[in-house]
C-alpha cells in the first residue's frame, strides 16, 4: 500500500511538471509558432499593400531604395529579387502554377512569399526575419511570466499532495491492523478512525470484534469439549469395572441398565455440541408468525409431571415473528434451567415492550453473584459447581438460548430479583412482520 501511495506522489509530481510546459506552451504560442504560416500570410497581405502603394508613388529607378527604406508593419523582411534567381518552384508559385504562393525554405525554416512587379524584370520578396523565439522579451518579462505559472504548479502538486496523504494515512493504518489481523494478532484493530475511510474501519473493528469472539468461543468449546465428555466416559470405564464382579444375571442386568444411562448421557452431549455448531454455521430463517401465548403453554405443558408449578401470563396481541422452533427451544431451556433451582414455582411472562417481543422467564431460587450474571450464556459455563452435571446437561443450554438470540438480532440477559431469585429476559425485534 505504501508503495501505491509513493507512485501516487511521483504520478502527481510528474503531472505538475508537465502541466507547468503546457501552460508555458500556451502562454508564449505567439511566439514559439511565429513561423506559422497562417499568421504569415495576414502580415504578408498587409504589408505588401501598403509597399505597392508607396512604388507607385515612385518611379521604377528607385524601386530599390524604396523597398530597403520601408518600415514594414510587422516584423517582415522585404527585397528585390531578380526573376532569373528563382528555382522552379518559385516560377510556379509566382505565375500561381503552384499548390500555394507561400514557400518556406527548408535550409532556414523561413517562410516568404514573392510578388511580380509591373513592367519590371524583379520580383518583390516578402519573407520572415530570422529571429530566435523569446528574443523580443528580457529576462524582467519572462520571470513575471514565469513565476505565477510556476506558483500555480507548485500549488496544486501540494495541494494535492496533501489530499492524497490525508487519504493514504488512515488507509495505511488499516492496512496494518488488516496484516496483524491476518497474522492472527485478533486484538489489532483501529484506534481512531478518521475520514475518508472511517465508515470502512468501523466496519473492520466490527468484524475483528465478531471475528474475535466467534474464535475465542471455538477456543472455549475446542478446549472445554474433552473436559465434559471425560465424565461421562470414567462412568462407563467405572460401570464397566463394576460388571467384572457382578456374579448374576439380575446384578448383570442392572449394571447394564447403568450403562444405557452413561451412553445416553454422553450421546445428548455430542448431539448438543453438534446443534450449537450447526446453528453458528448458519442463519435461520426468523420471518415465521408465532402465536407465542400458544407456544409459552404448550411448552409449559411439557412440565405438569413435575412438582414445580408454572404460571404463564400474556399480553394481548403477542402475535410475533421469529423461528418457533428455536424459540421454543429458547424457552424450553430456561424452563428447564429454572426447575433445577427454583423452590416453589416459575413466573413465565410474553408481552410487548417497544415494539420488541419480551418472554421473561423467573424462578424464586437463590439467585446467581451480580458479576457473573453476563458469564451464565458462555459456553459450558457453571456458575455454581452444585449446578452440576447433576442438575444435567453440560452447561450449553443458557449458551443456546443467547445464540438464538442472536440469530433473532435480539439478546438474552440476566437478573436478580430483589425478592429473590433470577429472572431472564428474551428481547427481539418480532412484532412488526419482519425481525430487523
Amino acid at each position: 500500500m505504501r508503495l501505491f501511495f509513493l507512485k501516487t506522489y511521483l504520478a502527481v509530481i510528474l503531472f505538475s511538471i508537465v502541466m507547468f510546459f503546457v501552460m508555458i506552451f500556451v502562454i508564449f504560442r505567439p511566439v514559439l509558432l511565429k513561423s506559422n504560416w497562417i499568421d504569415f500570410k495576414q502580415e504578408v497581405i498587409v504589408d505588401h499593400q501598403l509597399l505597392m502603394l508607396k512604388l507607385e508613388q515612385t518611379p521604377q529607378g528607385q524601386w530599390h531604395r524604396a523597398v530597403s527604406d520601408y518600415q514594414p508593419v510587422f516584423d517582415l523582411v522585404m527585397e528585390l529579387v531578380g526573376r532569373e534567381l528563382l528555382n522552379s518552384a518559385e516560377r510556379k508559385a509566382l505565375l500561381g502554377e503552384g499548390p500555394r504562393q507561400y514557400l518556406c525554405d527548408i535550409s532556414t525554416d523561413i517562410w516568404y512569399s514573392l510578388f511580380a512587379l509591373p513592367n519590371n524584370d524583379s520580383v518583390l520578396k516578402i519573407s520572415e526575419t530570422d529571429t530566435p523565439p523569446f528574443s523580443d522579451i528580457n529576462t524582467d518579462e519572462a520571470i513575471w511570466l514565469v513565476l505565477p505559472l510556476l506558483l500555480i504548479s507548485l500549488s496544486q502538486a501540494f495541494g494535492t499532495i496533501l489530499i492524497i496523504r490525508s487519504v493514504s494515512k488512515p488507509v495505511n493504518e488499516l492496512s496494518e491492523a488488516a496484516g496483524f489481523f491476518g497474522k492472527g494478532e485478533l486484538g489489532a484493530r483501529i484506534d481512531k478512525p478518521r475520514p475518508p475511510v472511517e465508515l470502512l474501519a468501523k466496519s473492520f473493528n466490527s468484524m475483528a470484534d465478531q471475528l474475535e469472539g466467534k474464535i475465542h468461543e471455538q477456543q472455549l468449546m475446542i478446549g472445554a469439549i474433552p473436559h465434559e465428555l471425560r465424565t461421562p466416559l470414567s462412568r462407563i470405564r467405572f460401570a464397566l469395572d463394576l460388571s467384572r464382579n457382578k456374579h448374576t444375571i439380575e446384578a448383570l442386568q442392572q449394571q447394564i441398565e447403568q450403562f444405557d444411562a452413561y451412553v445416553d448421557e454422553l450421546d445428548c452431549a455430542v448431539e448438543d455440541v453438534l446443534e450449537y455448531t450447526r446453528l453458528q454455521g448458519k442463519k435461520a430463517s426468523i420471518d415465521e408468525a408465532i402465536d407465542l401465548c400458544a407456544l409459552a403453554n404448550s411448552v409449559a405443558e411439557c412440565y405438569q409431571d413435575k412438582v414445580i408449578k408454572i404460571d404463564v401470563t400474556c399480553q394481548r396481541g403477542t402475535q410475533g415473528y421469529g423461528n418457533e422452533g428455536l424459540i421454543r427451544r429458547a424457552l424450553h431451556n430456561l424452563i428447564q434451567n429454572a426447575v433445577h433451582f427454583t423452590e416453589t414455582g416459575i413466573a413465565v411472562r410474553v408481552l410487548v415492550k417497544q415494539n420488541d417481543i419480551v418472554i421473561q422467564v423467573e424462578d424464586d431460587g437463590s439467585g446467581i453473584p451480580a458479576e457473573k450474571l453476563e458469564d451464565i450464556f458462555l459456553v459450558f459455563s457453571r456458575i455454581d459447581k452444585s449446578r452440576s452435571r447433576e442438575t444435567g446437561g453440560i452447561g450449553l443450554g443458557l449458551a443456546f438460548v443467547q445464540l438464538i438470540m442472536r440469530q433473532h438480532n435480539g439478546v438474552a440477559v440476566a437478573r436478580n430479583i430483589e425478592s429473590g431469585g433470577l429472572c431472564v429476559e428474551l428481547r427481539w425485534p418480532g412484532v412488526s412482520g419482519k425481525v430487523r
